[in-house]
């Protein structure tokens, strides 16, 4: 093993080392490969900066960020023209323009899981993959030993899949990294999702997305604490108010974001919903398409625990002009947008 290949060893041994992909840039200049050296200092810099508030952090994260920019618009197709080309597979998300990350090609795009697993070591083994979208699968992934290195998992596009899909992930022991999660076949209930949101990997989950989930009607148990999540989805439910019934303080204690659009609860979930002290440290809260009226709206303009919100989206609701105006003297604010459709506003 040449010095190259132990340096590139060791960053996909350790993915979240930055030391690592440093040292192999240093080796790149070494060996005449300065612009891609360059690329992966400016992104770590990027990476590290961009948490910072501070002004003189900001000023230096919006130069790095021009400058690897720059140094993409000239080489990003050779850089993407050595990695391997496989029929079908993508590198990179559709509708996500950044395909590198940190230095490297970080995401990949598989139609389905018997293409994912007879290319798994070639795929893997050339760039530190991160974020994988796969578009068919079932529940064979849940025991794919690559599944350690993501950070991010995409399985929304799927469609239909065994009814123990979902079981067969909780229990699966790969998920280390696993940040962002995002499910969404069509016949996944409400079980389901808890099946997942209880699993012990879970609890180092920072956002989750649940889409097209069907409701079930009967009661739900309750969440384990998810200390680390702060981005919720549960959108497009076709049913109940099952999930209304499980978001607690005590399950969810930094959830700031909560996206609910499209998941019908209605004037009498919205008033549960704003009741719930897990809404006091809220920031961002959709809950657009989701049946409110004017007594939803009411509960909304008149709860005292949402004062840190800066962002409410109820679009796409029946509300009442009145009621609007109402909202509006609640919301509308500097610090605090908030949208509604114009035929409500």
């Amino acid at each position: 093993m040449t010095d190259g290949e132990a340096l590139f060893r060791a960053i996909l041994d350790d993915p979240d080392d930055d030391l690592s992909r440093l040292a192999y840039a240093d080796w790149l200049e070494e060996n005449d490969r300065l612009p891609r050296a360059q690329l992966i200092r400016l992104m770590c810099e990027v990476a590290r900066l961009a948490p910072s508030r501070a002004a003189v952090d900001r000023h230096r994260l919006k130069e790095a960020t021009s400058e690897y920019c720059s140094l993409l618009s000239r080489h990003e197709s050779e850089w993407l023209a050595e990695l391997p080309s496989i029929a079908d597979v993508k590198w990179g998300i559709f509708r996500e323009p950044e395909r590198f990350r940190r230095g490297f090609a970080h995401a990949i795009t598989v139609p389905r899981y018997d293409t994912l697993q007879t290319h798994a070591k070639t795929l893997m083994e050339s760039s530190p993959v991160e974020w994988l979208r796969l578009e068919e699968s079932d529940g064979r992934i849940a025991q794919w030993p690559y599944l350690e290195r993501l950070s991010r998992l995409d399985l929304s596009r799927n469609l239909l899949v065994p009814s123990n899909t979902a079981h067969k992930l909780a229990a699966s022991p790969h998920f280390r990294r696993l940040k962002w999660l995002q499910v969404g076949w069509g016949n996944m209930d409400a079980h389901q999702v808890i099946a997942l949101m209880s699993a012990p990997w879970f609890a180092n989950v920072e956002r989750f997305e649940a889409r097209g989930v069907i409701g079930t009607g009967s009661s739900l148990p309750p969440v384990p604490p998810c200390p680390r999540l702060r981005f919720l989805q549960i959108s497009d439910n076709q049913g109940t108010l099952d999930f209304i019934t499980v978001l607690s303080r005590q399950s969810f204690p930094n959830l700031r974001r909560l996206n609910l659009s499209g998941y019908r609860i209605g004037d009498t979930g919205a008033a549960r919903l704003v009741s719930n002290d897990v809404v006091r440290e809220l920031l961002h809260l959709d809950l657009s398409r989701t049946g409110l009226s004017a007594r939803g709206a009411l509960a909304l303009a008149t709860t005292p625990l949402l004062e840190n919100l800066e962002f409410l989206d109820l679009r796409y609701n029946a509300i009442p002009p009145s009621h609007c105006r109402r909202l509006r003297d609640r919301f509308e604010r500097d610090d605090c947008r908030l949208m509604l459709s114009e035929k409500e506003g």
